[in-house]
This record gives C-alpha cells, structure tokens and sequence, in this order.
C-alpha cells in the first residue's frame, strides 16, 4: 500500500486531475492447451517471436512470477499433458524467489539460453484472478465493488487520465505530489510498465 492513501480526501480540482502514459511490455505470456486460460503450457512472445520455457529447474516460485505477471496473485507448476510447443525455447534454469514482478528481475535470466528440447515445455496453473482487461481498457480489480483502474479519455489503452472505480463511486487522481514512481506503480497494476 502506499503512504498517505487517503480515498476521497483532497483539495483539487478536475483541472488537476493526473494523465499518465504507460508503456506496453516486451513480453507477452499465455497459457496453451488448458481447458481454461489458467493453466497450460507457458508460452512467450517475446519481441513478436514466440517461444517456450524449459522445466530444467523450474519450481513454483517461477510459476508465481509467471502468473503474477498474466494478472494472477499465485500460480504452481503441473504435470506438462498439454503437448509439446514450437519455435524458440526463452527461458532455461529460471531461478526466482516468487516475489519478483516481473521476470526481468529473476536472477540467472538468459532469453534464448538453452540445452533442452520441447518435449521439456513447462506447464503451469495459475489461481486467484487479481486484474482484469475488459475489451480494450486494462484495468486493475480486486474485486468487482471494490477498486478499478483504467486510463479514459486518452488516443489509445496506454494513455489517458486515471479513472478510479472504488466501491461503484468514479473518480480521479489528483496531481498534487504525484511523481513518476505513482505512475509506474498504476502501470504495472494494468499489466504495463
């Protein structure tokens, strides 16, 4: 939680109100083959090519990291019964703690190091849906009447003033003290960085 969240309390104006930009990821994560969208085998699109991870050394903790990054709060490795993929295999020998946010902080990180085959393609479940994209709004939830964030009145999904739904009541974020740090954190909540 940040400091000095105080909802509802300020002394602005709409004219103060915060506009942000956010940036879309490098990375793009999926799960294929599952019956539903949490659980299958990892596939990541990295740079518009799409590839595997290796389950050399990949535990749970990678998971958590895997499916915090798709919009999940936990995640845990499962037996691979969803087939062998194609193309690139990004990631060999992941070594994170679980509390990382994004992989790019995990150590022993190396894209496209590898000595495995597909037939090694790791599979994951993911639980506990944490954030949500509906049509073209990315948004942040944690539950359906409490908090929702998205960027409205912007040219495209990754630009626009922040709109916050708490509790069915809208509202905005006033730009007094507002800095970079509150904008990267309001982005990564919206799977942006």
């Amino acid at each position: 939680m940040c400091p000095n969240l105080s909802w509802g309390k300020h002394n602005c104006q709409h004219s103060e109100d915060v506009a942000i930009k956010c940036f879309k990821k490098d990375v793009r994560i999926q799960l294929i083959g599952g019956s539903s969208e949490i659980s299958g085998r990892i596939e990541i699109t990295r740079k518009g090519v799409k590839g595997t991870v290796c389950d050399d050394h990949f535990d749970n903790n990678d998971a958590k990291v895997i499916c915090r990054m798709m919009g999940y709060s936990s995640g845990k490795v499962i037996p691979n019964i969803f087939g062998q993929g194609q193309g690139v295999i990004w990631l060999d020998d992941l070594n994170c703690t679980g509390s990382e946010v994004e992989l790019e902080i995990c150590s022993n990180l190396s894209w496209g190091t590898h000595n495995c085959g597909h037939s090694e393609d790791v599979a994951i479940k993911c639980i506990k849906k944490v954030n949500a994209t509906t049509g073209m709004t990315p948004t942040f939830s944690t539950d359906q009447n409490a908090t929702r964030i998205q960027l409205v009145d912007g040219p495209s999904e990754i630009s626009g003033r922040i709109e916050i739904t708490r509790e069915r009541t809208k509202g905005s974020v006033c730009d007094d003290e507002f800095d970079d740090n509150d904008a990267k954190v309001i982005c990564r909540m919206m799977g942006f960085r």
